[in-house]
Formats: structure tokens, sequence, C-alpha cells
């Protein structure tokens, strides 16, 4: 199971919008996916 964790130094980075894109192309390539925000 390989994991990807996103970090950012600064608030709005971008870091949501980068996570949802990442997903759907990943998804889109057959992956199974699950995104998990704490």
């Amino acid at each position: 199971m390989a994991r990807i964790f996103i970090s950012a130094t600064h608030k709005s980075s971008g870091k949501t919008t980068l996570s949802i894109g990442l997903c759907a192309a990943l998804h889109a390539q057959g992956l199974r996916v699950q995104p998990f925000k704490k």
C-alpha cells in the first residue's frame, strides 16, 4: 500500500486542489484511491 502525504508551509497554497487532481489522475489509471483529510 503506497501513501502520499501532501503538506505546505502556507495556508491557501492549493493543497486541496492538488490532492483532488492527483486522486482523479490516479483513479483514471485504474488505481484505488482513498483520500483522507485530518
